[in-house]
């Protein structure tokens, strides 16, 4: 195996390694959910009652098992890397939703609750949208080379787009099940015999609540992008391996690094052995001097000798020169 490859696996591996927290917080994440349908469970054959209560918040824990082992499928399946940060919060995430939200309640309980998810979920669709499109455009720059902007433009396109999405599935469950994901049922105060309901929130609260969710959507969009935007102009390689990545992405990512680093060295050991031969030389030069010279110039060019080897540096940029010229 040459040295490039070397470099090349090396960094693919610490480019897919995960830490302990993200692995502890997966497990300890199912392990806690398992327990609260378990308890669900005991709960009700001992009580003997709140059968369509138990059932649901079983249901609610088997759905966030699955999406908790989404993340982990899709890496395996597809062999993508999900950065630890964007992983961890898809884990508390989905245990929030499902677990704290729908069998404990706090969408009922906590006013701020919903709104907290839909902008953290913002933020979470736009790192995956804008990981896709950046790597890409970074991997495939024959194929692909989209400005800041355009990635951005992207970005916030597509985060917008699963809002909306998401906002018709919820729709689609009032309207097929009665459900109350909209919260349209929490204004009404009288449904009349036609079917039609009386609101106490102008509009109705179903209209209020998508709003309000599409709004802090945007929200934690916009700083992401904003976020995304600034380190594009400034300092593009920082994304380097904090981003979603496919597996083909991941080994380009490797190579480009790997041959960044050999170049490096390359470059810098060129450079001190040219600037060794460069103070041999000079060294012998002032050496042939000092020994034609009389007694007295001795000193001074011996001195000159150490001054001449000391302060002979040649950069980077012109080792190549200097090379061809010897």
């Amino acid at each position: 195996m040459t040295k490039i490859d070397e470099l090349t696996e090396k960094y693919r591996q610490k480019l897919v390694k995960k830490n302990r927290g993200n692995k502890f917080l997966y497990f300890f994440l199912q392990i806690l959910t398992a327990l609260v349908a378990i308890a669900s469970l005991v709960t009700y054959l001992i009580n003997r009652e709140g059968g369509e209560t138990t059932a649901n918040q079983i249901f609610m824990c088997v759905m966030a098992l699955l999406c908790l082992n989404i993340p982990v499928f899709l890496e395996k399946k597809f062999k993508l890397y999900v950065p630890n940060y964007i992983t961890i919060t898809l884990y508390v995430f989905i245990f929030a939703h499902f677990v704290l939200g729908e069998v404990y309640r706090a969408y009922d309980n906590l006013a701020l609750f919903d709104k907290i998810l839909h902008t953290t979920s913002g933020v979470i669709m736009s790192f995956i949208g804008f990981s896709f499109v950046f790597m890409l455009n970074k991997t495939n720059p024959d194929k692909v080379n989209l400005s800041p902007f355009f990635i951005v433009l992207f970005t916030f396109c597509f985060t917008m787009t699963t809002e909306y999405v998401w906002e018709i599935f919820e729709y689609s469950a009032d309207r097929i099940f009665d459900a109350n994901m909209q919260r349209w049922k929490d204004g009404v105060v009288e449904v009349l015999e036609n079917g039609n309901v009386i609101s106490s929130v102008p509009y109705g609260s179903g209209l209020k609540d998508t709003m309000g969710d599409m709004m802090v959507n945007v929200v934690g969009c916009l700083g992401v992008c904003t976020y995304a935007f600034i380190g594009m102009k400034l300092k593009p390689d920082w994304f380097d391996g904090k981003l979603v990545m496919t597996a083909s992405q991941i080994d380009e990512q490797a190579k480009l690094m790997a041959a960044a680093e050999l170049a490096a060295e390359d470059s810098h050991g060129c450079a001190d052995e040219t600037a060794a031969d460069y103070a041999l030389d000079e060294t012998a030069e002032y050496s042939e001097a000092a020994t034609a010279a009389p007694e007295a110039e001795a000193t001074e060019a011996a001195t000159a000798t150490a001054e001449a080897a000391a302060e002979s540096t040649i950069s980077p940029a012109d080792c190549a020169d200097e090379t061809d010229a010897r």
